[in-house]
């Protein structure tokens, strides 16, 4: 053996040894940065955040691995983002106290869910009216306020039960994408897209339900290709309890995967029937089950006045914000149009959402944290969008059943999101199918996609400068 083959492997260990050491100092650091904060905040919630993190590590040590190194990580990382953008609210909209401020104006209803977690008879004073019915989610964080124990509660509190579930949604995304493609080289990267995703961040690490939503849904579907069916309806009622047409979306996707499974596994055609036919009656009967609920609900979102298209939200709400902030909506404009414009035009500009839009930067001359943060993501969609053509085209072209499931339910989800929610924040829940395949798509390439890629970049940049430059004159 020649002295560099020996000196090759000891100099790698030196350098993995090095870089674990540098890891190591600065998860420590970020540690005790964070425990200040929240001391400087109000130090009894220390005792939530102690409380929320051994949760996690617990959990994560059940499902996953016995090196709690990573679950902490991402626990501190995103406690840390979350105590910023709290202070930046505060310093922003002090009489908001720390909540993401007025809805339909620059903020979003997490002072709706506190108040009604927190109070016997909640009564919002940021609201002007406020729910008779309580929100099953406030139902949920009204148990959490029981089990901590202290007579007051903080916002941070409850935050922190937030981003419990925040930081399992870039693990459940890198499991579920070594899943469907063996490889460890994606599955890295849709952790690390998943873990500095600005619309998870916004839109999970603030008082509202779209990180529990993401994290149940990424979740079911990881506990489902694993067989692991009791936590895949447990996981399956809670995303139904807190948001049934999240609950929906995850049933079809279900079904997709079932398919797949009945095409992989390699057994006769007579099992494979009565597996079918197994599942097919499991179906009916969830369904059946679920009807009285699902019909109720559509009573109320009035799904069958509006079938595809929230006709009403548009006209009260965003008619009304566009009213109040006296700006221009490009989705409000394209929501006006004839069916035939609406629905392809809705879907692309829900794809690329949120814009890079300068003047947004601002409500009455106030700087809005969370829309900048949010902004972060027109960026970066710039390198995905790239990425995600080459795997779609990688996809058609090699006709990857497995991965070709995560572009459908991605892309019917989206659609559905275009026309039925109206809501960006919804969107909240799809992102780790994103990532999945702009992971895949990155190491999956032909040259067609890539030509594709980089000519949607141009046109996404020309389109976004021309829009920037209209709504600023």
């Amino acid at each position: 053996m020649s002295t560099n083959q020996v000196k090759q492997p000891i100099f790698l260990f030196f350098i993995r040894s090095r870089r674990k050491k540098r890891l190591d100092f600065l998860l420590i650091f970020a540690f005790l940065i964070t425990v200040l904060l929240i001391v400087f905040i109000n130090i009894t919630s220390l005792i939530s955040f102690i409380l929320f993190l051994l949760v996690s590590i617990g959990v994560y040590r059940l499902l996953f691995d016995r090196d709690i190194k990573k679950i902490v990580g991402l626990f501190v990382f995103y406690s840390l983002i979350a105590i910023t953008l709290f202070l930046l609210q505060y310093a922003t909209c002090p009489e908001y106290e720390g909540f993401s401020g007025p809805p339909g104006g620059i903020g979003t209803d997490d002072s709706m869910f506190f108040y009604e977690a927190v109070y016997s008879i909640p009564v919002n004073p940021f609201l002007v009216e406020t729910s008779h019915d309580l929100h099953p989610f406030s139902k949920i964080l009204r148990i959490i306020v029981k089990i901590l124990p202290f007579k007051d509660t903080h916002l941070l509190d409850l935050l922190f039960f937030n981003i419990l579930g925040v930081a399992f949604i870039p693990i459940f995304t890198s499991h579920v994408a070594y899943k469907l493609t063996e490889e460890k080289r994606i599955a890295d990267l849709a952790y690390k897209f998943a873990m500095i995703c600005p619309i998870i961040m916004v839109n999970g690490l603030i008082l509202i339900r779209e990180g529990w939503t993401a994290v149940l849904f990424i979740g079911a579907i990881y506990f489902f290709l694993t067989n692991r069916y009791i936590l895949l309806v447990s996981v399956s009622a809670i995303l139904f309890y807190i948001r049934i047409a999240s609950g929906a979306q995850l049933m079809v996707l279900l079904l997709l995967f079932f398919y797949y499974k009945l095409r992989i596994y390699r057994i006769g055609h007579a099992k494979k029937a009565l597996a079918f036919l197994a599942g097919i009656v499991v179906i009916l009967s969830v369904s059946t089950m679920l009807f009285p609920i699902l019909s109720d609900y559509a009573i109320k979102k009035r799904v069958i006045e509006n079938i595809f298209f929230r006709e009403y939200f548009v006209e009260a709400f965003m008619a009304k914000n566009v009213a109040l902030t006296d700006k221009t909506s490009i989705f409000y404009t394209i929501c006006t149009q004839p069916t035939y414009l609406r629905i392809p035009f809705s879907f692309v500009f829900f794809l690329g959402s949120p814009f890079l839009s300068i003047k947004n930067f601002t409500f009455n001359e106030i700087y809005i944290p969370r829309v900048i943060l949010t902004q972060l993501f027109a960026i970066l969609f710039l390198f995905y969008f790239k990425y995600l053509m080459q795997a779609l085209v990688y996809i058609w072209k090699k006709r990857q059943l497995d991965i070709g499931i995560v572009a459908i339910s991605f892309s019917l989800f989206l659609l559905i999101l275009s026309q039925m929610s109206l809501q960006f924040r919804h969107k909240t829940m799809i992102m780790p199918l994103f990532y999945i395949l702009s992971a895949y798509g990155f190491y999956n390439k032909t040259k067609l996609g890539r030509i594709l890629g980089i000519g949607g970049i141009i046109f996404l940049i020309f389109i976004q400068l021309i829009v920037n430059i209209i709504t600023i004159i």
